[in-house]
């Protein structure tokens, strides 16, 4: 039994980490989530212990759980450590990283991760102030321009009555301002992968 499970490798099983907790990226502060996906390959380094865990009532779907449980853990906290921007780059150092910190683990229950591979990442950016800054762009943009077009027929919308009242150079650089602003934020605000 012991020489059959000391042959036992199960390459290429697919894991995907789900949503890390909330982080601040290194480089640029903004705060986003991340989620990796990739493929691992799992090998009995122990075939006593396995053993033990398959008669304490543990089956083969225990150890790729807690497997993909380990790498998830892991994957989180080193991911958290790199710039977003440079996380493809980095994804063999990532990889090694996860695999050593995750076999630590594993080799309490005779298993260890002898091919880890990172795919790719999904991110998840704060969506509460990415959904405000969303709409606020467009609808900034939007009422500057309806000012502009409003008052060369000399209406104004009820908000920004106010706006001529300093003059009317200031009156027009106020609107114009408004749809750069708005553009701008719009901008910012765009998913970026």
């Amino acid at each position: 039994m012991d020489q059959l499970l000391a042959q036992l490798q199960t390459p290429n099983q697919p894991f995907e980490t789900g949503l890390s907790d909330r982080y601040s990226d290194p480089q640029y502060g903004n705060t986003i989530q991340v989620s990796a996906a990739g493929s691992y390959t799992l090998q009995v380094i122990d075939p006593q212990r396995v053993g033990q865990s398959v008669q304490q009532g543990s089956d083969a779907s225990h150890f790729f759980r807690f497997a993909a449980d380990t790498i998830t853990k892991h994957a989180h906290g080193a991911y958290q450590q790199i710039p977003a921007a440079q996380h493809a780059a980095a994804r063999p150092q990532l990889a090694a990283q996860v695999a050593a910190a995750a076999n630590a683990e594993l080799g309490n229950w005779g298993l260890g991760l002898v091919g880890l591979q990172f795919h790719s990442e999904t991110y998840g950016y704060d969506s509460f102030l990415k959904g405000l800054f969303k709409r606020a762009g467009p609808a900034l943009a939007i009422s500057g321009l309806l000012s502009i077009v409003l008052s060369v027929i000399g209406l104004n919308l009820r908000i920004l009555v106010w706006i001529d009242a300093w003059g009317t150079l200031l009156g027009w650089s106020l609107r114009i301002g408004l749809v750069v602003l708005g553009g701008i934020i719009w901008f910012l605000s765009r998913e970026r992968t």
